[in-house]
């Protein structure tokens, strides 16, 4: 009877399978901070926007990302204005005006 070593082609897709979701998983989970913040502000100002055309109220919200308060504002008409006229808006990639 003779012994077999080694490994099988189908042994190996197998491991480099696993290795590319893990890899996946790792990649995702260690994203930049600063990404990570990005992204939850875009979630929050898309929420004040529908919550302000939903009820035909503005909605104001505030939110502190590593000791930086910001703030927006929606209004019923779908405009969101940030309070930094410099920072261009996430949700449409244009510059926000501050209303006076």
């Amino acid at each position: 009877m003779r012994i077999r070593t080694g490994t099988t082609l189908i042994e190996l897709l197998v491991v480099i399978a696993l290795l590319g979701i893990i890899g996946t998983v790792a990649a995702v989970s260690l994203r930049a901070p600063a990404t990570r913040a990005a992204s939850d502000a875009s979630i929050r100002l898309a929420a004040i926007r529908d919550s302000a055309v939903r009820t035909g109220r503005p909605v104001t919200t505030v939110w502190i990302v590593a000791g930086t308060a910001s703030a927006a504002t929606a209004y019923p008409d779908g405009r969101v204005i940030d309070e930094r006229p410099d920072r261009a808006s996430p949700l449409s990639g244009r510059m926000s005006v501050r209303a006076r």
